[in-house]
């Protein structure tokens, strides 16, 4: 069954290892032979080549460290590794099923990038959108709660002069959430449900083998990041309604609970055959 999520489900395997770790490994501090990490990178269609490139990747990054016993290798997670998955999953309980309380003021970004320098426009636009913004108006982006030291760094970072950085109150015009495709990201919550809510019913008919439970479960976690991200979180009064983001966490969290036994079984016991697997 886990066979059709694979087929929407193409994350890199950078975000397996990372997503293996934080959800099954975080309170250990023995290190997961290579061996299993290739094992379960298997489990979604990823090759022993791409699972060694990707383990070589992050190593370098300082994302995991490498350690070698004899003929074996073994990887554990950096602090720094820590870190970043630390604040992803601050980042995810934090979004919930309703947007978060607003204190009523929008955070602004006017900007002016010439001609001469178009080439930052691309990278700015990203990054604003990586913060939560969207264009109001040409060269005006629009966020319900973005953090204003970091969207300043990001103007540094992209080579921006020319912005001023500012909140405000909108006190009379168009609806702001025009500024986001609010449409496109209800029928991305929509798809969500229709894609998991069969998977949340095998879950509790017990179904689904340890290995389909782990694939299915990380394929949820990778979309709901995503909504984490892409989602400006805007308030109530300003989205659509019926807004699909409660009915679509619902799923996600009762399929979380329900595969997360099942899941963790299955990387604990392909830990020990690996384990078992080198001391002979």
């Amino acid at each position: 069954m886990s066979s059709s999520v694979l087929g929407r489900f193409r994350p890199q395997p950078q975000f397996l290892i990372g997503d293996l770790f934080a959800n099954y490994w975080s309170e250990r501090e023995e290190p997961i032979p290579s061996a299993a990490l290739v094992a379960l990178l298997g489990d979604f269609g990823i090759t022993v080549s791409g699972s060694r490139t990707a383990l070589s990747r992050l190593a370098r990054a300082g994302r995991v460290e490498r350690t070698t016993v004899g003929r074996h290798t073994y990887y554990r997670q950096t602090a720094y590794g820590a870190e970043r998955i630390r604040i992803v999953h601050a980042q995810l309980v934090a979004f919930g099923p309703e947007p978060r309380p607003w204190d009523g003021e929008w955070r602004l970004v006017a900007f002016h990038v010439s001609e001469a320098e178009r080439d930052k426009r691309p990278a700015l636009r990203s990054h604003l959108r990586a913060l939560g913004f969207g264009p109001l108006f040409d060269g005006l982006w629009i966020s319900p709660r973005a953090d204003e030291d970091e969207v300043a760094r990001t103007l540094r970072a992209v080579g921006v002069d020319n912005a001023t950085v500012f909140r405000a109150r909108i006190t009379s015009g168009g609806d702001p959430g025009r500024a986001w495709d609010l449409g496109a990201l209800a029928g991305r919550y929509r798809d969500f449900v229709a894609c998991f809510e069969p998977y949340l019913r095998a879950a509790r008919e017990r179904s689904l083998s340890p290995a389909e439970a782990l694939v299915v479960r990380t394929a949820a976690h990778y979309w709901w990041r995503r909504f984490a991200a892409d989602d400006p979180d805007l308030p109530l009064r300003f989205l659509p309604r019926p807004w699909p983001r409660a009915d679509a966490h619902r799923v996600f969290a009762a399929l979380d609970a329900e595969l997360e036994p099942l899941a963790r079984r299955h990387v604990e016991e392909t830990v020990a055959a690996a384990r078992d697997g080198t001391s002979r």
